[in-house]
């Protein structure tokens, strides 16, 4: 055999398994569930100084806990752009952008938080101060006279904060908060829809969309 042709075989030979090597590499579930690797090529761009100004940080990134992560990049705000990404490598990502694995959070809503009762969902006359939808009528004007409202322009100075809601989990929420018979909904863009009491905060129920909710919610 000509020692030119052994040389080509030789070749083809070594080129294959350095092929075959990095296909295994790049393949192997360690490559693949590598968060700190899933993160620099698909997140850092946007997450990282000098991204899109409107991503969080990593230092932001890293205050959230893995539930919270993990729920944003398979429902949430992220969804789309994690769609490609397996199951695996989107734990991956929650637990080393996290610092923490998946599993040892607590509830992030505690019982605490929950109405004692159920309450009377027709408590509050529906033509009692409420507001449906974005624009809280057909016309989308935004505007409620004093009668609806239940208040004037010259009350606006004397109100003061009640209670305050923090939405557990979510990373944003921009929907407008639709009131009705002494009830607030709204969503977030992790996919939770709230029903809290109006007067004191607390919830009557929550359920978890299949996507986030980036509208308000319409009562009809």
């Amino acid at each position: 055999m000509p020692a030119n042709l052994e040389m080509t075989r030789m070749t083809l030979r070594l080129c294959f398994v350095s092929l075959c090597a990095v296909a295994a590499l790049f393949s192997s579930p360690a490559y693949a569930q590598d968060g700190a690797a899933l993160y620099n090529i698909y997140c850092a761009a946007c997450h990282e100084a000098g991204g899109n100004s409107q991503a969080p940080g990593r230092d932001v990134l890293g205050r959230l806990s893995p539930e919270q992560i993990l729920q944003a990049l398979e429902r949430g705000a992220m969804r789309t752009q994690a769609a490609e990404r397996s199951r695996a490598q989107r734990r991956a990502l929650a637990e080393y952008l996290s610092g923490s694995p998946l599993g040892e959070q607590p509830e992030t809503i505690p019982a605490s938080a929950y109405c004692t009762s159920n309450g009377t969902l027709l408590e509050t006359s529906a033509t009692a101060p409420g507001w449906n939808g974005w624009g809280a009528g057909v016309t989308n004007t935004r505007f409620q006279a004093e009668d609806a409202a239940g208040m004037n322009a010259a009350d606006i100075p004397q109100l003061k904060l009640k209670w305050a809601f923090g939405l557990p989990g979510a990373s944003t929420s921009g929907t407008q908060p639709v009131v009705y018979a002494g009830r607030l909904y709204f969503g977030d863009a992790e996919g939770d829809l709230f029903a809290i009491d109006a007067k004191s905060g607390c919830i009557y129920w929550t359920i978890e969309a299949e996507a986030g909710i980036r509208s308000a919610i319409i009562l009809a």
